[in-house]
């Protein structure tokens, strides 16, 4: 009987740890695969141009993370370093900037 309780839980708990991971969830997405076939010779190889299938909604925010450690004077302009990085600035000035 303690087998049998042993074996209805590993079943239960596997049934439960098994959840559906949608193509949004994993990040970066996953490359679509290509459309070309690679021939013995070129002449038998064919080329199609792939393409990415739409995985966000058109009105979906762009979102920039940096993420930095123990940079020390490496520290870009937009956080009081010496580094002088004008483009990470204009970005940082058209967003939110946490420090």
């Amino acid at each position: 009987m303690k087998l049998f309780t042993i074996a209805i839980a590993v079943v239960f708990y596997g049934a439960w740890s098994q959840t559906a991971i949608q193509a949004q969830d994993i990040l970066p997405f996953p490359p679509a695969p290509s459309a070309s076939h690679a021939g013995v010779t070129i002449e038998s190889s064919t080329y199609r141009k792939r393409v990415e299938p739409r995985r966000l909604p058109a009105d979906a925010p762009n979102i920039l993370i940096i993420l930095m450690d123990d940079v020390g004077n490496g520290t870009p302009s937009t956080y009081g370093g010496e580094i002088h990085t004008p483009t990470l600035d204009r970005i940082a000035g058209l967003g939110i900037s946490y420090n």
